[in-house]
């Protein structure tokens, strides 16, 4: 499998260096090659406010 620098954070949503990266998962691919995982910047949100663009959610039970 070819390495990569990059990951993708799903919290948001942004193609990031590997070097911010936090947590990166061994399993899931973004497009195949990039890595999923979690960037510096959105491990320090709150849980509430990384995800509050997605439509319909609510995740004030999740944030306690």
């Amino acid at each position: 499998m070819k390495q990569t620098d990059n990951i993708y954070c799903l919290a948001c949503g942004q193609i990031v260096p590997s070097l911010r990266a936090v947590s990166v998962f061994r399993t899931g691919y973004f497009r195949i090659e990039t890595p999923l995982g979690c960037c510096e910047a959105c491990y320090v949100r709150p849980v509430s406010d990384m995800f509050s663009s997605v439509s319909g959610s609510d995740l004030s039970d999740y944030s306690k």
